[in-house]
This record gives C-alpha cells, sequence and structure tokens, in this order.
C-alpha cells in the first residue's frame, strides 16, 4: 500500500500526516508495529476502517496485542 494523501487511509494518517483517528491505546500499538515493521499497515488495512469508526475494537486490541507478541517473541 502506498502513501496516499491525508485521509486516504486511517493508518497513514497516524504514521505519515499526524492525524490520530484511532483510540490512544490503538494508536500507540500501531505506532510501535510499525516501527518494528512497516508493512504492518497492509496485514491491518482493512481493520483499520472499522477502528476509526470505533468499530470491532476489541477485536482490534486482541490482534494488535498479538501480532506485537509475535515481533517481540521473534527478537528472543
Amino acid at each position: 500500500m502506498g502513501m496516499g494523501g491525508p485521509g486516504d487511509h486511517p493508518i497513514g494518517d497516524l504514521i505519515h500526516w499526524g492525524r490520530n483517528p484511532f483510540p490512544p491505546d490503538i494508536a500507540d500499538m500501531i505506532r510501535q508495529l510499525y516501527s518494528l515493521d512497516p508493512k504492518i499497515r497492509d496485514t491491518f488495512a482493512l481493520d483499520a476502517f472499522d477502528w476509526e469508526e470505533g468499530r470491532a475494537l476489541d477485536e482490534g486490541r486482541a490482534k494488535l496485542r498479538a501480532e506485537l507478541q509475535k515481533h517481540q517473541s521473534s527478537k528472543i
């Protein structure tokens, strides 16, 4: 997924344009994951639209936590 302009995609808005369309904890996890692997945008590209609208937030948190744990355990 290429970097579009502001408003193009919620993850791009967060990472590249300084806009935060997500709850703070989700935004923090996305930033952490992006710093570990920029391709994370592709992994959560569709989910991010739900999270931006306040839908499936608990599921999103669980997915993001699992992905963070996966990346952290691969560093060991």
